[in-house]
């Protein structure tokens, strides 16, 4: 209790104060609302690392995410507008496209799958829920970094003799996938890095969330996954370099900087600790000899491109991957081949569209800070797109709309709960 309510205080600080004032003109019960909403999709993020993996209690994570998807709904009908904009129309129409290629495919199927479906229409009543209340977009950021904060703890409380030996493999199976544990880290390391740069001049904050930051790469690399180190170097170095064009820096401090940095990584890498990732990183730069790992990645993209080509306007719907393709029992382990081989090229183009939009928009927004986060959460969704598929990915059905929610459009409106309200009047 104590633990929610300094999130509370923390969240309540971050409102600016036009999303303040946009707080206060709301109801006691369209509050009372909107916070249980709030606080049931806060535990059900956390959920997702610690529970949504295990036998009986991803049952909690369904029950968080119920919660929610109801407060949410009653807030959207019954104090605000039911709207629609080509944001929310795309991802409408990639979950129906998922239902009618599976469907087709019925006879691949030993069940009928809905899971993209289902989570694609999560995807949006969180999308709309944020874009109608733009005051929560600040506040969805904070839940999804305390979110990570508190798994972190979990992980290094369970795994914290390991840590501080530094004398381990690989960690994290235990709460269960372990590239998905990386991206979780990857998303509060991610975060952690915009809020950094992104701070007032204060010293005690600054050292606060830079000690974060680093815990969450010590997590993200204990996992041995290649894909934490991809959004680690990706977003360090996008952040670094926007961050030195605002300063206006003489150049020897550039190459001082970048020295510093490179001399760093390759201290951390040749730790004894990380020497899984180490071999992993060096085995997937070498030409030559390519590690299991990353031929079998290729070799799956290869596959379910084939697919596709096989049939490129159905494909062979929903975990088509899957069931159908010669490796079998496996996913394809990225977004671009697991698209086209279960959906075909218009399933293909209803997924992206979302992002095509969020990303054309982002010049309109003049929200510096939501800017910035919105940004490196693109990037960090981006280079997930290369190891594994977003459209079936909790995770991800989650965190996506808060990117989203930065589309700034003129929404056609289907109900306005508020103008039926004034015109009783």
């Amino acid at each position: 209790m104590n633990l929610l309510t300094k999130l509370w205080r923390k969240l309540k600080q971050n409102l600016s104060s036009e999303s303040s004032l946009l707080f206060a003109t709301k109801s006691k019960l369209n509050i009372f609302i909107d916070v249980i909403a709030l606080l049931a999709f806060f535990a059900a993020f956390i959920s997702i690392p610690l529970c949504s993996f295990k036998t009986g209690l991803n049952k909690l994570t369904w029950a968080f995410t119920i919660i929610f998807l109801v407060f949410m709904l009653i807030s959207i009908m019954k104090f605000g507008k039911l709207q629609i904009d080509k944001l929310s129309l795309s991802i409408v129409l990639f979950a129906l496209w998922t239902i009618i290629c599976t469907f087709v495919n019925i006879n691949l199927h030993d069940r009928i799958v809905f899971t993209p479906a289902l989570l694609s229409i999560l995807t949006c009543i969180i999308y709309i829920f944020i874009s109608q209340n733009k005051q929560y977009r600040d506040l969805s950021v904070h839940i999804l970094f305390m979110s990570s904060i508190i798994f972190m703890g979990c992980y290094i409380t369970l795994y914290f003799n390991e840590l501080k030996s530094l004398n381990f493999t690989r960690l994290g199976g235990y709460f269960g996938d372990i590239n998905d544990i990386a991206i979780c880290f990857g998303l509060g390391f991610s975060i952690c890095l915009s809020l950094i740069f992104n701070s007032k001049i204060n010293v005690f904050k600054i050292i606060f969330l830079f000690i974060i930051l680093l815990l969450f790469g010590l997590c993200g690399l204990s996992t041995g996954s290649k894909i934490f180190l991809l959004i680690a170097i990706v977003t360090s170095f996008y952040t670094l370099i926007k961050f030195m064009g605002k300063k206006h820096l003489k150049w020897y401090f550039y190459i001082l900087i970048i020295l510093a940095l490179i001399l760093l990584s390759i201290f951390i890498i040749n730790l004894p600790a990380f020497e899984t990732i180490k071999k992993r990183l060096l085995d997937f730069l070498n030409p030559v000899n390519k590690d299991k790992s990353t031929l079998l990645r290729f070799q799956m993209f290869i596959d379910g491109f084939y697919m596709f080509l096989r049939r490129p306007l159905f494909g062979f719907g929903a975990s088509g991957y899957f069931t159908s393709s010669s490796i079998g029992g496996c996913w394809s382990h990225n977004n671009f081949s697991e698209l086209l081989c279960s959906y075909g090229i218009i399933g293909f183009i209803l997924f992206y569209i979302p992002y095509t939009l969020a990303i054309k928009s982002k010049k309109n927004n003049k929200n510096k800070y939501l800017n910035d986060v919105g940004s490196i959460l693109m990037i960090t969704f981006i280079c997930c797109m290369f190891t594994v598929a977003l459209e079936s990915q909790k995770v991800f059905a989650y965190s996506i709309p808060i990117f989203y929610s930065l589309y700034d459009s003129s929404p056609i409106i289907l109900f306005d709960k508020t103008k039926l309200k004034k015109e009783s009047k």
